[in-house]
């Protein structure tokens, strides 16, 4: 039984205030009246009344009362299973029942909570702070009142459980902050945090937001009108709070750059800002541009009209025959897109200003005109949309029900809503192209509608349905490209309107192309395809024409339940119940480590953790060990590792040992989450120069890897390179912990480098293991073999060019460099002129001239070689060659030789500097996956990839043609750090596309799927990094030294000045 299938708890009729609406229509109509024209009129002749301790004991309850709240949540059976499996977690009927009645009494606990809420406005009230009871303010509380009643009472269920968890938190943070900011002066350190609140429930608004788009596609049972009613409520709130942070905290008189509207950002930059207040008084007597309430008022009517009314009223009655009203409607529309379209292009500068991304240079006076312009533009747009709204009552009247997606209400709702706040608060040219585009299509789609609406004496002319959602999916297209764009080469534009576009764009994007899918996809599919339109659920359970079919994939296999593992037990364990928390810790660790953390040591002095450091070494130790030795003792262990899996057991020893490789591996799992805090001490020590690339690669892939593998692929495949990793943590561990006792054990430090030396044997291993188990093994999961082969080849390129960096280039630094690296006897060596480089044992480094020898200027060429070689000699030679006769090769293999040894002297001798991991890696590892997918996984899952990089390629020879027609065409070139841009976007798209796919896509291969997402996450990896050294550290460090001349000059300046008088 579905943990969300809830019944009627008679019981809840008994509780206070739950037994009908009508208390609490009571209580909020009192709330309203006296908060908002009793309590002012009776404070008016009045003192305000001294509530201090009164306010005191009120935050200290709701303290109390959100604790008990979250403990009570947090430690009900089954709450997180079914909260991060999104309702999929499957109870029994007596757990169910329980988890039902669980969540019963916490929606009418929560309930409580929020009418006590009610209490902040009536003491605002009562001590005479009427300035505090604003539309946001009331606004907030109402809302939270009825929506906490009515999902509660008719609607309970697992879908408000996020939300609820992460408002209990912000409420408990808010009234502790409260609590401490009654006492005045006695605390005031508290002070600088008030702004950070405002930001918290930003951010709640903005998960829950993200959580419910992800509930609309991933749960399972849901009520998808309480997630539709949870999107909308979170948006209204973001938009409300924002546009409060922006008033309180984003005053005119400490405006940031990023808040000023282009035009005035371009008169700041020219030093005249120009004045538009008297323009922006003239903007809140326009229609519907006063305030936000009227405009949310009509979207709340809407919504509630289509969704639920309308249907409702139009349920025993018969169509309208809107026939001419809605061909009156279409004209109107077509006239005032055209009529926006011209004003548009005849406006003075507009085409200017639109081309050059803002960056169009006109005297002040113009620019004057021309905001009253682009402001006036905004108001037309903005009531086209608000016209827009009546496409859906349209369909509502005319019973059309099925038209009402989430796609139509949800595409309408957020275009008055962003026109709304773009027009109002933020307007400039961010939003030109987008509009420009949008009346386009709609005049396209208007026309359409109105032949349409004609019937059959236009029939033959509406074969082009099909191509207006492809338009629109083009806009979208074309506004996305315009967005990245603007957000790097545009003169003033405002970032958040540029995102803000862009994140609109995607979010269409995605829905318009699945709706196409699903709308059209069937012309040209038969009976395979139906399983590409059905839902989820039907799909997973093969479903087509009402009959139940077992879906296969390319080799006949039946494929399993996206959400669940080979083996049902171990969805049961920490973690495992679906990929959203392991997601979760990745992207977390990410942002602490690299940005959040760095920031927050900024300023402060590094964190002794000596003795929890060493804990923590013997913790490692200890936890690596257990695992060896149980693997070590595990019968059987040692027979099947050697055989390759080929070791015979019977039944029950089989099943036993299968249940213990699937332990180990839960266990190395959580061995790898405690790697993370390696980091995180580092951080904290502010030893950020040791959270490197390769550092941060290695630990996320090790999680994502090993997690992907026990959760789909569970197995004994990976066992050897476990057990290898565990022995090479035991070392590494036990060295750490041996160093950190100083000189006590000085011994260890000379043994540093052989453990950068033992992880590198160990990937050799891995890789020697895993080709022999290509070829020998006996049921390992080849997908696996293959994934670790390559996480191996990835990790041993990684850890052989740092211990190069590390270890191995002092021969070719320059002086100053060898300076920094060197040992005090080197420091006294140099300080005497000697120019001969002595390293630890006193022994003379090799000249600089060997490392320019073809071959020997790093070791990755050798070790790719290597591989490659072994890889086809030992396995794919003989395999390809099984059936065939000799070649006959000899001069073409002699030209090809020459050709090679040429090319390749080339790129050492000359562009050394190029050829880095990056680029070794790329072009090895693209061959080798397009081989391999070509090979054994043949089908359209590589599509997009092929599709988007052909499209970069061919940007970027075109890029690399100019740059070799020589210097005379080298000011064509400013677009070269876009093309790395580029190729980031096309990994970043792979990865969605793909990831949709996991869950979305019918027939396509799921191993193939995740290994494409593998690729493409370590492609983006090493782009980003390379993008951040060629570019933005550079960047970084000429600001860095043009801020310490001005310094510097500024200084000299004031000496002279001191000196003169």
């Amino acid at each position: 039984m579905n943990a969300i299938n809830h019944f009627k708890n008679p019981e809840t009729d008994q509780w206070p205030l739950y037994s009908s609406p009508l208390p609490t229509v009571i209580i909020l109509a009192f709330y309203s009246t006296f908060a908002l024209y009793l309590g002012p009129k009776m404070m008016k002749n009045r003192k305000p009344l001294n509530l201090l301790w009164v306010i005191r004991v009120y935050n200290v309850f709701q303290i109390s009362h959100n604790l008990f709240l979250l403990i009570t949540g947090v430690t009900t059976k089954n709450y997180f299973g079914v909260l991060f499996s999104f309702g999929c977690k499957q109870l029994s009927p007596s757990e169910s029942a329980d988890f039902a009645k669980a969540v019963d009494y916490a929606f009418w606990q929560y309930y409580i909570n929020k009418v006590l809420d009610l209490l902040d406005t009536i003491f605002f009230v009562l001590r005479k702070k009427q300035s505090h009871v604003t539309f946001l303010h009331v606004y907030h509380h109402i809302s939270m009142v009825i929506l906490t009643f009515g999902v509660g009472k008719y609607f309970a269920g697992v879908e408000p459980q996020f939300t609820g968890l992460i408002n209990i938190i912000i409420h408990i943070f808010m009234y502790s902050y409260y609590t401490i900011s009654s006492f005045g002066s006695l605390f005031t350190f508290h002070l600088k945090y008030k702004k950070f609140l405002t930001k918290l429930q930003i951010i709640q608004f903005l998960l829950v937001l993200v959580h419910s788009m992800m509930a609309h596609y991933l749960s399972c049972g849901f009520n998808l009108i309480v997630v539709k009613f949870f999107i909308f409520e979170a948006a209204m709130n973001l938009v409300l709070f924002m546009n409060f942070y922006r008033k309180t905290y984003g005053s005119n008189r400490i405006m940031p750059v990023t808040m000023c509207t282009p035009l005035q950002l371009k008169d700041v930059m020219n030093g005249s800002e120009l004045k538009t207040d008297q323009n922006d008084k003239i903007v809140d007597e326009w229609p519907l541009l006063g305030s936000p309430a009227p405009i949310l008022t009509i979207l709340i009517s809407y919504i509630i009209f289509v969704l639920y009314l309308g249907p409702r009223f139009m349920k025993n009655r018969k169509p309208f025959d809107l026939r001419w009203v809605i061909r009156i409607f279409n004209i109107c529309n077509i006239g005032h897109n055209l009529y926006m379209i011209i004003g548009g292009f005849m406006e003075p500068n507009y085409t200017g200003f639109l081309v050059t991304f803002g960056c169009l240079n006109v005297s002040p006076a113009t620019r004057a005109i021309f905001v009253s312009s682009v402001k006036r533009g905004y108001w037309h747009y903005f009531l086209n949309k608000v016209f827009d709204l009546l496409d859906t009552i349209f369909f509502v009247l005319r019973k059309k029900q099925s038209h009402v997606t989430f796609l139509h209400v949800y595409h309408h709702a957020s275009m008055v809503l962003i026109m709304y706040v773009i027009g109002k608060y933020f307007p400039g040219m961010e939003l030109a192209f987008a509009g420009v585009v949008n009346a386009c299509i709609h005049v396209c789609m208007y026309i359409y509608y109105t032949i349409a609406s004609f019937g059959d004496i236009f029939q033959g002319h509406l074969k082009f349905k099909k191509y207006l959602t492809v338009l629109q999916i083009c806009q979208f297209l074309a506004i996305l490209i315009n967005g990245i764009v603007a957000h790097y080469i545009s003169c003033g534009y405002n970032l958040m309107n540029v995102k803000l576009i862009m994140f609109e764009s995607i979010v269409n994007l995605v829905l318009f192309i699945n709706f196409y899918r699903k709308a059209y996809g069937r012309d040209r599919l038969g009976k395979m395809t139906k399983m590409m339109i059905c839902t989820p659920l039907q799909m997973r359970e093969g479903i087509v024409d009402g009959k139940k079919e077992k879906v296969v994939d390319e080799n006949q296999n039946e494929v399993k339940k996206d959400d669940e593992s080979d083996s049902p037990v171990i969805d049961n364990w920490f973690l495992f119940d679906n990929p959203i928390p392991i997601i979760s810790i990745a992207i977390t660790y990410v942002v602490l480590m690299k940005f959040v953390g760095p920031k927050y040591m900024a300023n402060r002095k590094p964190y002794d953790l000596l003795w929890v450091i060493r804990i923590y070494n013997l913790c490692q130790i200890g936890y690596n060990l257990f695992m060896l030795i149980r693997s070590f003792f595990e019968p059987g262990y040692i027979s099947n590792f050697l055989s390759f899996g080929c070791a015979s057991f019977t039944t029950k020893q089989a099943q036993m040992f299968e249940y213990n490789v699937f332990r180990g591996h839960w266990h190395y799992l959580m061995n790898k989450m405690l790697d993370l805090l390696d980091t995180a001490f580092f951080v904290l020590r502010k030893k950020q120069s040791h959270v490197t690339f390769l550092h941060v690669f290695h630990h996320v892939s090790m999680i994502i890897i090993v997690w992907i593998i026990l959760k789909y692929h569970p197995g004994q495949a990976a066992v050897i390179a476990a057990f290898i990793n565990a022995v090479i943590h035991v070392l590494m561990y036990s060295y750490y912990f041996l160093s950190s006792f100083g000189q006590t054990f000085g011994f260890v430090y000379r043994l540093k480098k052989y453990l950068t030396i033992a992880q590198i044997g160990q990937f050799v291993l891995v890789l020697i293991y895993y080709s022999l188990a290509l070829k020998f093994s006996c049921g390992f999961n080849m997908f696996i073999v293959r994934l670790i082969f390559f996480e191996a080849i990835a990790n041993l390129c990684l850890f052989i060019n740092f211990y190069r960096k590390t270890y191995g280039t002092r021969g070719r630094l320059d002086k100053a460099q060898r300076m920094m690296i060197c040992t005090p006897l080197q420091h006294q060596e140099n300080r005497k002129g000697s120019e001969q480089i002595l390293d630890e044992n006193q022994n003379v480094k090799r000249p600089d001239v060997v490392d320019k020898y073809f071959l020997m200027g790093s070791p990755l060429p050798l070790i790719g070689i290597l591989i490659g070689y072994v890889g086809y000699v030992c396995y794919f030679g003989p395999r390809h060659m099984r059936n065939k006769k000799p070649y006959e090769l000899e001069n073409i293999i002699i030209l090809y030789n020459l050709f090679q040894m040429c090319y390749n002297m080339y790129m050492v001798y000359l562009k050394q500097n190029q050829v880095t991991v990056l680029h070794v890696y790329h072009h090895v590892a693209t061959l080798a996956i397009t081989w391999a997918l070509l090979k054994y996984y043949p089908g359209h899952e590589p599509a997009i990839v092929g599709i988007l990089n052909s499209i970069v390629h061919s940007v970027m020879y075109l890029y690399y043609t100019i740059a070799a027609m020589g210097p005379k065409y080298r000011k064509y070139l400013w677009w070269k750090r876009y093309i790395t841009w580029m190729q980031m976007t096309q990994f970043l798209i792979i990865l969605c596309y793909n990831s949709i796919g996991l869950y979305r896509s019918c027939e396509m291969n799921l191993n193939v799927l995740k290994a494409i997402m593998v690729h493409a996450f370590i492609n983006l990896l090493m782009f980003m990094n390379f993008y951040y050294h060629a570019y933005i550290k550079p960047e970084r460090h000429h600001k860095k030294e043009v801020r310490e001349i001005n310094r510097n000059e500024m200084q000299e300046k004031k000496l002279n000045s001191i000196q003169l008088s």
